[in-house]
């Protein structure tokens, strides 16, 4: 036994290398938005569904979801079991879980420094965990339950920010990343990767990690200024004529 779970695990360490910055793809992180795009295709179906019967469906995805990590973890090799198209459904169902009870949910929170402490504590043993035992909590089974409990964790802290106002310093930075994170995201992983390739670098010194930081929030703010607002915009006017 030891040895086949010695055998699984270099497997995985062999196919975590076609999915890290150092792989040829600068588009590889566009998998979660196929795999949001994906459902998206089918939360409209689920929203003529009432109240209930949705809230019965959205609760039935997590076990579903859990099992098919189980299974694909077993089946195929990682990042299968990351970015296989049901992988995440559990955590988008808690999403829409905490949008569609948000008030009910808000009305049992009784102590919100409770609620804090258990999400900082939440947060600490997600972070130890994956630093400390990364191919346990990625790549095997274990990913039917390290992968559910980040969801839950992150789902306590939109209940969080839905229940207490946000008044603190270094607010409007949070909110101006915020309003900016799909480019963000869409922007960081291309750049580091044609970064890493004209350095010539497998780790990125001071330097080159500057200019990242520097092209990322670059790009990020032309495409937020030039293409995500004026889109948004006409969007709103789209919006405001169909409610005449």
């Amino acid at each position: 036994m030891l040895h086949q779970s010695k055998g699984k695990l270099s497997t995985c360490s062999a196919n975590f290398s076609s999915y890290s910055w150092e792989g040829p793809n600068p588009l590889l992180h566009f998998w979660s938005i196929c795999a949001e795009e994906q459902f998206y295709l089918i939360l409209p179906w689920l929203l003529l569904l009432s109240k209930k019967k949705l809230t019965i469906s959205l609760l039935c995805f997590i076990p579903i979801t859990m099992l098919s990590r189980f299974l694909i973890s077993d089946l195929r090799p990682y990042p299968a079991v990351w970015n296989f198209s049901v992988s995440h459904l559990d955590a988008f169902a808690l999403g829409i879980l905490v949008a569609l009870h948000n008030e009910f949910l808000l009305a049992r929170i009784k102590s919100v420094r409770l609620l804090k402490f258990f999400i900082l504590i939440s947060f600490s043993l997600l972070i130890f965990i994956c630093a400390s035992f990364f191919q346990l909590v990625y790549t095997s089974r274990f990913t039917s339950f390290s992968y559910f409990f980040a969801a839950i964790t992150f789902g306590l802290l939109l209940l969080l920010a839905n229940k207490e106002k946000w008044e603190f310093k270094g607010r409007a930075l949070v909110i101006y990343i915020g309003k900016r994170s799909f480019e963000l995201y869409v922007f960081h992983w291309p750049i580091l990767h044609y970064t890493k390739i004209i350095y010539g670098v497998d780790l990125l010194s001071v330097e080159s990690a500057l200019v990242v930081t520097v092209l990322t929030v670059a790009l990020t703010e032309l495409s937020y200024r030039y293409l995500e607002s004026p889109f948004m915009k006409a969007r709103a006017k789209f919006q405001g004529k169909l409610s005449i």
